[in-house]
């Protein structure tokens, strides 16, 4: 009973973290409530024009709000929410809407698209502020350039979830999947537009400069709504393409921000029996078998069981894309020891580690304290739930 207690602790305040950091509208938290923040018109870089952008969350450690970041997100969101619906668990160990709170944050998107279908890249003002609460950050809004990074991303995150709301409101999710196809229609048209943060903008840039990854997994996103055959023969040529070094370096099937093509390849071996051409999905198969095989082998040999030996800023989240892997490759095999080297991984940032501190804040008997997070610096206390 004890340990079921912790896990509702735990589920409810990972995923009680986006809604006590949505933009635009008051909180109500006895710890972290505060009133509505950034509800001015946000101007679009470069002109004296402005759009209505509020809402959408909070990124990790600042009050920007980004699109690139925030499709992973939604992603990891949807995907865990199918998984606890397939197994039954969903409201047994924590009550929480998280289709609501993916919902946020898409409504957030559809403000960001132009009339030709492309995505403006992110909403800030032009530097970072200093550790206040967001309600006091009142510098200008600025909607930095399109790219298509941001478009393609828009096109993946709304088309997968349009089976989702499906059931739930029919007339958002047309709206969802409208906008998907009016942005897939701008990227066809138009050549890549990578983004660097322009003049003036010092803001997280989330910058990449091969989106190819990105097209693919718009294009995948867009076969499991529609099961359209012009959609997944778009994405096969990319994958295709990107073999040749001619072109590009192979895509990798990560599901990193900046690597999303891991969410393409696993929504298309969720539609195996819909691709005609199985010898694709034999291969990616095999690079998920192959990848999974290789993080075993790492996390067996390492003394503190993990499958990193790179600590970079951000490690943790990309040990969690690589427990996402490890999922996804026991969904393929049944191999039980990917599970075991998954759940190593999941030891490691609960406090198995050589700090010995749980890398989820606000639980262990060992807490991180002074996270860089605005809100948590201000009040000098960090917000449960964050990684």
């Amino acid at each position: 009973m004890i340990a079921d207690n912790i896990y509702n602790d735990l589920f409810f305040s990972i995923l009680n973290y986006f809604a006590i950091s949505r933009c635009g509208e008051q909180i109500y938290d006895k710890d972290w409530g505060h009133k509505a923040c950034h509800t001015g018109k946000t101007r679009i870089y470069g002109t004296n024009q402005y759009i209505e952008a509020s809402g959408g969350w909070h990124d990790a450690g600042d009050y920007g709000r980004y699109v690139v970041p925030g499709s992973k997100t939604i992603m990891d969101l949807l995907l865990a929410y199918e998984l606890f619906e397939k197994n039954g668990t969903i409201n047994k160990f924590f009550d929480f809407d998280i289709l609501s709170e993916v919902r946020f944050e898409l409504e957030w998107f559809l403000k960001l698209q132009r009339d030709d279908g492309a995505v403006y890249h992110k909403v800030s003002c032009a530097s970072f502020c200093g550790f206040i609460p967001p309600e006091t950050e009142t510098e200008e809004l600025i909607a930095s350039p399109v790219s298509t990074a941001a478009t393609a991303d828009f096109v993946g995150s709304l088309a997968y979830a349009y089976s989702f709301f499906v059931k739930k409101d029919k007339d958002f999710a047309k709206t969802l999947l409208a906008a998907a196809k009016k942005a897939q229609n701008f990227l066809d048209i138009n050549c890549d537009i990578i983004f660097d943060n322009p003049r003036g903008i010092s803001t997280g840039s989330y910058g990449d400069k091969n989106v190819q990854d990105e097209r693919y997994f718009a294009l995948c996103a867009l076969f499991d709504a529609t099961k359209n055959e012009e959609y997944i023969e778009k994405a096969l040529y990319i994958r295709k393409k990107c073999k040749n070094s001619r072109y590009n370096k192979p895509l990798t099937d990560d599901f990193s921000w900046s690597s999303v093509a891991g969410y393409g390849s696993e929504i298309l071996l969720k539609n195996e029996s819909f691709i005609k051409d199985k010898s694709i999905i034999e291969e990616i198969k095999q690079n998920f078998l192959s990848h999974s095989k290789e993080l075993v082998a790492k996390t067996n040999s390492n003394p503190f069981n993990v499958s990193i030996t790179e600590f970079f800023w951000g490690s943790n989240g990309h040990l969690m894309d690589e427990v996402h892997a490890l999922k996804v490759a026991f969904d393929i095999s049944k191999d039980k020891n990917l599970i075991k080297a998954a759940q190593l991984q999941l030891n490691y940032i609960l406090g198995n580690n050589p700090t010995g501190y749980c890398y989820v804040s606000g639980f262990g008997s060992k807490q991180i304290e002074n996270p860089h997070h605005r809100q948590s610096a201000y009040y000098n206390k960090a917000m449960k739930g964050m990684l």
